[in-house]
C-alpha cells in the first residue's frame, strides 16, 4: 500500500511528490512491538521472566525492515531529524499517504487535508498484522501520566490545585475542559455538540485543556466537537474491531530502580544505532556489535533481574 502511494500518483498532478509515510524514527516505535508481538519494552517468556525487545533478534528484522522501506523511499528523506510538528504539517499539506495519530485527530487533520483535496479521508485502522499472522494493536494503560506537586508549595495553594483536579473530572468540569462553555464554544444539536467560530478563537475541542484533564470516556480518543456521525459511528466500528485484539503489555505497572537508572541510556545507544543503519550512516554489523555489548553489560542484566522480580512479585501466584 505504501508503495502504491508511491508509484501511482494518487494525487493526479503527474508529479512524484507523494510521500508515502509521514514519519520520524519515534513514530515507528510500534514497528518493533509488532514484531515482538509486545506491547512496552518487554516480551514474557515461558518461565515468568521478562526479556528486553531492545535486545532480541525480532527487533533487528523490524530495524532491518524499516531500513528496507526507507531505501525504497517510503519515508520522508529527512524522516531522521524530523519534529512531530514537521511530521503533522506533511500530513496536512495532502502529500502524505499515511501518519500516526489518535483516531479524533484524524478527523481534525482530516478536514485540513480535504481544504487541500476534497476527496481525501484519513481512515484510522483497526490493527496490523505481523508475518506470523498476529495482530497488533495498541491498549492504553489505565494512567496517562503524573502530576507532581513540589513540597516547596503552600499548603493552602496545594488544596486550591486539587480542588481544580476535582472539579476537573467531576462531570461538568471534565466536559468545560474538553469542549468550552455551552453556547459560547459549541451548541448541542440533535444530541451532539457543534463548534461556533468563538471555539477556534479560544482553541477549545482541540486537546488543548483536554492535555491537561482527559475526557473521562471512551470517547476521548474517537471524538471530536464537529464530527460528523458517519465518521464517529465508523470510529466506533474500529475501536470496537480494537478490543477484540488482545496484546500482551508484561511489564505495565511495573517498578524498577535499575531501569529508571540505567535503561534510558542503553536504550538511547539502540535507537541512535538503528537510525544510523536504516539511513545507510552505519553498516548492520556495527548494530549487530552494540546489541552483543548491551547484552553482557552488568546494568543490562541488572535491569532484567529486577524487572523478572517484580511481573513475578506482582503477576505470579
Amino acid at each position: 500500500m505504501l508503495k502504491a502511494f508511491k508509484e501511482q500518483d494518487p494525487n493526479g498532478n503527474g508529479q512524484a511528490d507523494e510521500i508515502p509515510y509521514a514519519a520520524n524514527p519515534s513514530a515507528l516505535a510500534y514497528i518493533y512491538n509488532i514484531f515482538n508481538e509486545t506491547q512496552g519494552s518487554w516480551k514474557l517468556q515461558p518461565d515468568n521472566t521478562l526479556t528486553p525487545i531492545m535486545t532480541s533478534d525480532e527487533s533487528r528484522e523490524a530495524m532491518l525492515w524499516i531500513k528496507k522501506a526507507y531505501d525504497e523511499g517510503l519515508f520522508p528523506k529527512d524522516f531522521a531529524i524530523m519534529k512531530f510538528s514537521q511530521v503533522m504539517d506533511t500530513m496536512r499539506s495532502a502529500k502524505a499517504g499515511v501518519g500516526g495519530m489518535s483516531m479524533n485527530h484524524a478527523w481534525v487533520t482530516g478536514e485540513a487535508v480535504k481544504g487541500v483535496d476534497p476527496k481525501a479521508d484519513l481512515m484510522p485502522l483497526a490493527y496490523l498484522e505481523n508475518a506470523n499472522g498476529v495482530k497488533y494493536t495498541p491498549s492504553g494503560s489505565p494512567y496517562y501520566g503524573v502530576y507532581l506537586i513540589s513540597k516547596k508549595v503552600p499548603e493552602a495553594k496545594v488544596k486550591k490545585i486539587l480542588e481544580f483536579f476535582d472539579y476537573g473530572y467531576s462531570q461538568e468540569g471534565n466536559e468545560m475542559l474538553t469542549y468550552g462553555i455551552e453556547g459560547v464554544h459549541y451548541n448541542v444539536e440533535n444530541g451532539k455538540k457543534v463548534a461556533t467560530p468563538q471555539a477556534a478563537v479560544d482553541k477549545t475541542g482541540d486537546g488543548n485543556l483536554n492535555n491537561m484533564i482527559h475526557l473521562v470516556s471512551d470517547d476521548m480518543a474517537i471524538s471530536a466537537v464537529g464530527m460528523p456521525d458517519e465518521v464517529y459511528e465508523r470510529n466506533v466500528e474500529i475501536v470496537t474491531e480494537r478490543k477484540t485484539v488482545k496484546v500482551p503489555n508484561p511489564s505495565g505497572e511495573l517498578y524498577s530502580e535499575a531501569y529508571n537508572k540505567y535503561y534510558p541510556e542503553l536504550s538511547k545507544k539502540v535507537e541512535d544505532m538503528r537510525v544510523m543503519v536504516i539511513t545507510g550512516k552505519e553498516p548492520v554489523e556495527s548494530y549487530d556489535k552494540l546489541i552483543e555489548t548491551i547484552k553482557s553489560d552488568p546494568k543490562m542484566k541488572e535491569i532484567t533481574d529486577e524487572m523478572s522480580k517484580a511481573y513475578q512479585e506482582k503477576y505470579v501466584k
